[in-house]
């Protein structure tokens, strides 16, 4: 699945080269992180940086990449255990629905490879459908801000029975070229 995420990326990437409208955002993401093990469910709420790339197709698509890093590690529950994203690689279909010329609603559609490592540098990943919506804030031309609430694929620890399902919240700073 890496392999397809990276195919995914590099067309879109070689995409961008030759596209007018394109952009790219920095996002700061807090995630809520829900580890599931014998009927037992823990939370941890770590957060990243995510660099994304796009180009826009029409007034209603565009194409986007993204790539996370661990920003802040988390505890898992009352166990004293911390835990952070260490990696997300990913591509996007978006569908934009422009509400004003100030204003859009969009919806997100693509494929992710998520790494989570912890205090013991046990990791634990999965890839597989991430989707999102999101708001959007066009403070002129070059500039907006959205926020945008997202899903991500199920991750889990190779040597554990340990399922990690993880949502996040988005703060955007967008720039249009």
């Amino acid at each position: 699945m890496k392999r397809l995420v990276a195919a995914s990326l590099l067309c879109v990437s070689s995409g961008l080269v030759s596209a007018e409208d394109f952009y790219g955002s920095v996002a700061h993401s807090m995630a809520d992180t829900e580890f599931s093990f014998d009927g037992t469910s823990l939370d941890s709420k770590p957060t990243a940086l995510n660099l994304i790339g796009g180009v826009t197709i029409s007034e209603n698509m565009s194409l986007e990449g993204v790539l996370g890093f661990g920003l802040s590690d988390d505890d898992v529950g009352p166990v004293d255990l911390q835990f952070e994203l260490k990696q997300l690689i990913g591509v996007y279909g978006v569908g934009i629905l422009p509400v004003t010329d100030t204003f859009n609603l969009y919806g997100k559609l693509g494929l992710v490879s998520i790494e989570f490592d912890d205090v013991d540098s046990d990791k634990a990943d999965g890839s597989g459908v991430s989707y999102a919506i999101g708001a959007e804030i066009r403070i002129n031309e070059q500039f907006g801000v959205a926020m945008e609430y997202g899903v991500y694929p199920d991750a889990e620890y190779e040597d554990f029975e340990v399922d990690i399902e993880t949502t996040t919240l988005d703060l955007r700073a967008n720039m249009y070229f």
